[in-house]
């Protein structure tokens, strides 16, 4: 099997860290948190123990940043609330 390594410029790497400072999103910062892993060098498997969640969601969310950048970890639900009757 053969070892991928998640390379990114510095300015790439302070944008992460700068999405990771200003999320208030759960699931935005767990995203942003696995790729940080894996720029550290650790397998899949590591990082989706370390967060709790299936290997596979974790190769998912690295393949969705690395062809979209930022928009490709940043949550796609809408406000899940229920629509307010008074305008």
């Amino acid at each position: 099997m053969k070892a991928e390594r998640l390379a990114l410029s510095k300015v790439k790497k302070a944008e992460l860290f700068d999405f990771m400072k200003g999320t208030r999103n759960k699931e935005e910062y767990r995203r942003a948190s696995a790729i940080k892993q894996k720029l550290e060098g650790s397998p899949y498997r590591t990082i989706a123990r370390n967060l709790d969640v299936n290997y596979r969601n974790v190769y998912n969310w690295i393949q969705e940043y690395k062809e979209y950048g930022l928009d490709g970890i940043r949550s796609k639900r809408n406000n899940a609330g229920r629509i307010p009757d008074i305008f």
